[in-house]
């Protein structure tokens, strides 16, 4: 059985329209890890084990209120990561 967390997909691809073009902030792969791993640990996991499910979830997802709230965690990630990155600049 595979089971796999598909607020993770969603997360990253958010991620990726939040900081395109952005130059100001670090997208290393360190830093959007550490965004991912923010962001994936204050929203609610929507688990799916087949393609049907994961389409289900795609439908619910695409509802307004739930791109807003993992756009509005993605800000505060971004913010928290980008403040304080676990590397040199």
């Amino acid at each position: 059985m595979k089971i796999k967390n598909y607020m993770e997909r969603i997360v990253v691809e958010k991620l990726d329209e939040l900081l395109q073009g952005r130059t100001d902030i670090c997208a290393c792969e360190q830093c959007r890890t550490e965004m991912v791993t923010y962001a994936l640990n204050h929203l609610p996991p929507r688990y799916v084990s087949s393609h049907r499910g994961e389409v289900f979830t795609k439908l619910d997802d695409m509802n307004t209120q739930n791109i807003a709230d993992v756009s509005k965690v993605l800000v505060k990630a971004i913010e928290v990561v980008s403040t304080n990155p676990r590397h040199s600049m």
